[in-house]
């Protein structure tokens, strides 16, 4: 004992930490032209705004609409997987497939997010 009188009071909390969420833009302006390549940028946000680095987003071209269309890291390694980097930002090349006049649609996903962009061939 230390002598004092004051009560103690502590306070559990069994609430999970605020997910992250994900969200695509691309640099494809309106509709582009078979084996155009686009520039698409995933950004983790955590539940506060803040970008997040570290985070691993898988890339895929969930619904391939124009043909053989295909997803490369901007250094040329093998994989859809890219890790955000100081900005949350993580950075995939589109690039459209043969067939003109359909759409394919690209998602990015991390644990307890996703979020998809639709791209106009």
């Amino acid at each position: 004992s230390n002598g004092s009188n004051r009560a103690v009071f502590v306070t559990r909390s069994n609430q999970a930490a605020p997910a992250n969420t994900v969200a695509l833009i691309s640099s494809c302006a309106g509709t582009i032209t078979p084996f155009s390549n686009c520039v698409i940028t995933a950004t983790v946000k955590n539940a506060s705004g803040t970008v997040v680095s570290g985070i691993i987003v898988t890339f895929a071209i969930a619904i391939p609409g124009t043909g053989v269309s295909t997803l490369i890291k901007v250094d040329g390694a093998a994989g859809t997987a890219v890790t955000t980097d100081g900005g949350g930002n993580a950075i995939i090349i589109y690039t459209a497939g043969e067939i003109a006049g359909r759409t394919d649609v690209i998602t990015a996903t991390i644990t307890g997010s996703d979020a998809a962009i639709v791209i106009k061939d």
